[in-house]
């Protein structure tokens, strides 16, 4: 499928305030999953300098400085994209040991993947683990769509705009959350049963379920001859063809599309986006 979407992000400031270096995480990737066919990026006020870069996700990033004082920053992405990946299960396990639960990584693979693998468990979570394990009769894919199901019908979708995820207790509790909190109750829950699992930030195009355009995060998880795989547990699916994404990592701070700061006191700052997803 091919997709072109233009993002419009403001911060806007009470008073002009002197903006440090900002990371921004807004180029899609490029990888078997999709293709880049064109992008553009401005920014208002006019960089002073930007190093664009790999970041230790190998994310694209771009780190912009700027000189003076400013009453807003606006960042401006445009761009065309091919979505390649039309059945998310295009793969076979290679290693038989994988296909049952808990799962142990070989021991090449480990060190690589020990930042997506650390845990955050406990009762609940483990709990709410040894469910999806009993209905899915330990089977590893079994488990991950059965888990991204639950979470898509017993934790409705709510639109928080602000804050980090809540940790997965108080997503249980509440019984509905943000998608990155789902996607944060997915990842302990998964991690749990040894599933090294990330965040990702980008994208998603689902017209049916009447949302409006926005950034949204779902997460991705190794699995031993299918690689990074992708599960939204805000639709309740394996993602393919209609997500596109920007970046992924072992934390939702790794994932935010723009980090910085600014220097200034007694300053009220007010965050707006425009977001437009076309099918082309």
């Amino acid at each position: 499928m091919k997709f072109k979407i233009e993002h419009i992000t403001t911060y806007k400031y009470s008073k002009n305030v002197f903006l440090e270096p900002h990371t921004i995480r807004l180029h899609p990737k490029n990888n078997c999953n999709q293709k880049i066919l064109n992008f553009y990026m401005s920014l208002d006020p006019k960089e002073d300098g930007k190093s664009v870069c790999l970041d230790a996700g190998e994310n694209n990033t771009v780190i912009a400085w700027f000189s003076n004082t400013h009453a807003k920053l606006k960042i401006e992405t445009n761009f065309q994209v091919e979505t390649l990946r039309s059945d998310p299960f295009d793969y076979i396990i290679t290693d038989d040991s994988f296909s049952k639960l808990p799962v142990k990584y070989p021991d090449d693979l480990t060190g690589l993947l020990n930042p997506y693998i650390k845990t955050n468990q406990n009762e609940i979570v483990t709990n709410l683990a040894k469910e999806i394990l009993e209905k899915s009769k330990n089977d590893t894919l079994g488990f991950l769509i059965n888990l991204a199901d639950h979470i898509y019908r017993n934790f409705p979708q709510i639109i928080r705009e602000e804050g980090e995820p809540w940790d997965s207790d108080t997503t249980i509790k509440e019984k509905k959350g943000s998608c990155r909190d789902l996607a944060n109750l997915f990842i302990d829950v998964s991690r749990s049963v040894g599933l090294a699992s990330r965040f990702v930030s980008g994208y998603a195009y689902s017209p049916e379920e009447h949302i409006e355009d926005q950034l949204h995060e779902w997460v991705e998880v190794y699995i031993i001859g299918g690689g990074w795989r992708s599960y939204d547990p805000s639709l309740g699916l394996a993602a393919s063809d209609q997500h596109i994404s920007l970046v992924s990592g072992a934390t939702h701070n790794l994932v935010s599309p723009v980090s910085g700061n600014f220097r200034g006191n007694d300053v009220e700052t007010k965050l707006e986006y425009k977001i437009q997803i076309s099918k082309q």
